[in-house]
């Protein structure tokens, strides 16, 4: 009998997936320490991150560069929907260059990585 994943009264731990080798390996991790996790594409709607009523939600890493035109994004309202209910946000790599990029910060190329540089207040 399959659980769905929706009824577990957890910390539930959302994954969005952006094609990092490493984002199952970390869903298993987190399950491994009995709390319930679940990867979903990095594109997923609001809508749908927002039903699973996470505690935490990780942005993982990938092969794409946040330069590139039509690279993944999470939706539109996403970082004032985890802001207002209190949800934990977790990048890695291209999810942190997401993060802050969407926050006013600049993430530039560099030489050999990507360099961020963080807003004047």
């Amino acid at each position: 009998m399959a659980i769905d994943p929706k009824s577990v009264e957890s910390d539930r731990v959302l994954i969005l997936d952006y094609g990092s080798q490493y984002t199952h390996l970390i869903t298993r991790r987190i399950r491994f320490l009995d709390v319930f996790s679940l990867c979903l594409f990095g594109t997923s709607s609001l809508k749908t991150i927002a039903d699973y009523k996470p505690r935490v939600v990780i942005l993982s890493g990938g092969p794409h560069s946040i330069h590139t035109p039509g690279s993944p994004s999470f939706p539109d309202g996403f970082i004032e929907w985890a802001e207002s209910n209190g949800v934990f946000v977790l990048g890695i790599c291209y999810g942190l260059q997401l993060i802050f990029q969407k926050l006013g910060g600049i993430v530039r190329v560099g030489e050999k990585q990507e360099q961020v540089t963080f807003p004047k207040v």
